[in-house]
């Protein structure tokens, strides 16, 4: 066997396994990195503290297409120089290869769709985590008992001069609402735990005890309104609750998350059906040349 028969026979060899490294890669990535953003943590939530804190804006699906991208870069650049090397072989890429080539973008295309429909899910799935309905509590934030999540009437004192912006810029939606922490009737708390959502931040800023209605989320302050504090040097608390005035603004950000997943799943799916087509017809155009011959 001459060493350019043992590259030929290697080639198909090395295609799988390049092939099969490079889907459990992606796999690994885009699990790794949809964990992050959906819970907010890690890369992903440190990279959108720093949109929000320098452009004001954070780009959840974005973020996290150019992370996977780049996690696959060290291997996409492996794969290329294996290419190199069977090319100054001088093996000649036959149309078959081309073909099968084509074939693993368009398997590589309808991965990332399946991935960006699971990622829609699974974001959907979270936002159902917290109930909407149901029989109103009421809460005294002066009293420590673990509150029940659902619709919920909190007394205390809301400091509106405390109260933060947050501004959603999510590719298919935006939004506008303020937060303010709540706290116990004569006294200052040194870790904030409730927060509710106010229509505006008042007109003097001062504190208004209030009862404020709406649905409580456990843990549903936005990371970066936690950060925005923790930058003013006020301590928010691992365990907080937030009071959205409706279900509806509650379930906002899921909703949107969710439909950026599903619009990079269903631009996957587009890419990977032209894709197809264009193979299909090249499959075509090869097996017409032996009959043209």
């Amino acid at each position: 066997m001459t060493g350019r028969s043992f590259s030929r026979s290697a080639l198909p060899v090395l295609a799988v396994i390049a092939a099969v490294v490079f889907t459990l890669w992606l796999a690994v990535s885009i699990g790794y990195f949809l964990w992050h953003t959906i819970r907010y943590t890690g890369i992903m939530g440190q990279l959108g503290e720093r949109e929000f804190m320098q452009i004001s804006i954070y780009y959840p699906t974005l973020t996290y297409m150019i992370l996977v991208l780049l996690s696959l870069l060290p291997l996409l650049l492996l794969i290329l120089a294996i290419r190199l090397i069977f090319y100054r072989k001088r093996i000649a890429l036959a149309g078959e290869r081309i073909v099968a080539s084509n074939a693993r973008l368009a398997a590589l295309f309808s991965a990332l769709s399946l991935f960006g429909l699971v990622g829609a899910v699974v974001t959907l799935g979270m936002m159902f985590q917290h109930p909407t309905d149901g029989p109103t509590h009421t809460i005294d934030v002066g009293k420590n008992a673990t509150p029940v999540e659902g619709p919920a009437v909190i007394t205390g004192v809301i400091d509106y001069a405390r109260a933060a912006r947050l501004k959603d810029e999510i590719l298919v939606a935006h939004r506008e609402i303020y937060i303010a922490p709540i706290v116990a009737r004569g006294g200052q708390e040194e870790t904030l735990r409730y927060f509710v959502e106010v229509p505006s931040p008042g007109t003097n800023g001062a504190p208004v005890p209030s009862k404020a209605t709406g649905v409580l989320a456990a843990r549903a302050l936005p990371r970066e309104i936690a950060q925005l504090y923790a930058n003013s040097g006020s301590n928010v608390a691992v365990n907080n609750y937030m009071l959205f005035s409706s279900g509806d603004s509650l379930r906002w950000r899921y909703w949107a998350v969710a439909a950026q997943f599903a619009i990079f799943g269903l631009i996957s799916l587009l890419f990977a059906v032209l894709q197809f087509r264009h193979n299909q017809k090249l499959k075509s155009e090869l097996e017409a040349i032996p009959a043209a011959g």
